[in-house]
């Protein structure tokens, strides 16, 4: 602003000085004008009038070029206005272009989060559909499996109850004989760990060895699957047998409680368990 002010006082200041030399030129060709008069010489007058003419026309051309210098200047003034103004609009329109392009550029990233998150979220279906099928996959073919188990143990004298398939014989024999034969028949002698299987194998009505025995430490009775005994039915006062009784059966099945240990080489029924549902 201070550079423009001393910009327009510098060019009145030359303007000034244009019409000064102007009215000096016009003053000059005045006097020598009146200097051709006072000589009286007919040659004279004729310079003195050219002369007096070209110094009308310099004042002239002069005037004109001031004329046109204050023209010019003005119509540059008024355009360097309109560039500023143009300028300003310019960088308004930048600055508004740059949040635009700023506020795009977040949306876009939301966008592509968004997207992100959705392929993910879609992959992540895709992949437990395809879990899920081959889990439905496998269970139809472990429901066919167990239900040809089922029709196998049905045609074979075993009952199914509660996950597991139950084989009671037909003949006796002693505890590790009926172990072996429960083992042969990829099961073992039954393990009662619940009420439920407890009233399922007093319904057999048959005095039968199971699962329970104390041959390894004299007193602590063990399934043969080598879990202790947590819950038990003894019959009141058994085990009674010492070192002579080591191996369990169900003897009284008219009452809940009906486990006898017995002498291991006593030839009784038995009943073998096979899990078919882990």
């Amino acid at each position: 602003m201070v550079h423009s002010k001393e910009y327009e006082l510098s060019s009145i200041y030359e303007n000034i000085d244009t019409l000064s030399a102007s009215s000096n030129i016009i003053k000059s060709c005045s006097d020598e004008d009146n200097k051709g008069t006072s000589s009286g010489g007919q040659v004279y007058r004729v310079v003195a009038v050219a002369l007096g003419l070209l110094c009308l026309l310099l004042a002239g051309l002069i005037v004109y070029l001031f004329v046109a210098h204050l023209s010019h200047e003005k119509t540059a003034t008024l355009q360097k206005s309109l560039l500023k103004s143009e300028i300003s609009d310019l960088e308004d329109q930048n600055k508004n272009l740059t949040e635009d392009r700023n506020e795009l550029e977040k949306e876009l990233a939301v966008s592509v989060s968004k997207h992100n998150s959705v392929t993910e979220e879609r992959d992540n279906l895709t992949k437990t559909l395809f879990e899920t099928q081959d889990k439905v996959k496998r269970l139809s073919e472990e429901k066919d499996e167990l239900q040809r188990t089922l029709n196998a143990l049905g045609q074979r004298n075993w009952s199914v109850s509660s996950g597991s398939a139950y084989y009671v014989s037909t003949i006796q024999d002693t505890w590790q004989a009926a172990r072996r034969d429960c083992q042969n028949r990829q099961a073992d002698l039954m393990v009662i760990s619940n009420p439920e299987e407890q009233k399922f194998a007093n319904q057999f009505k048959v005095y039968m060895w199971i699962g329970l025995t104390d041959l390894e430490v004299e007193g602590t009775w063990r399934w043969v699957d080598t879990t202790l005994v947590t819950k038990s039915y003894w019959t009141e006062q058994e085990p009674n047998g010492a070192r002579k009784e080591n191996c369990g059966n169900i003897k009284n099945f008219g009452s809940e409680r009906s486990w006898n240990d017995e002498d291991c080489s006593k030839q009784l029924h038995w009943i073998c368990e096979k899990r078919i549902l882990q």
